[in-house]
């Protein structure tokens, strides 16, 4: 579904609780948006300090 995109991607989406799953409901919009070399960075480094620190729920 984005195959043509390259991460980091900023996409509005509906997320859904699914029995102990989180689950999207379809409906996926990919902003055509660029991210500089320093923003790409700062995602890295706050997705790998959340994960460090148990904050990135995948289920309920």
């Amino acid at each position: 579904m984005l195959a043509d995109f390259r991460p980091p991607i900023l996409l509005q989406a509906a997320l859904i609780p699914f029995g102990n799953c989180i689950i999207s409901d379809g409906l996926v919009y990919p902003h055509n948006i660029i991210f500089s070399s320093g923003a790409r960075s700062d995602f890295k480094d706050f997705y790998m300090n959340a994960k460090q620190n148990g904050k990135i729920i995948t289920s309920f």
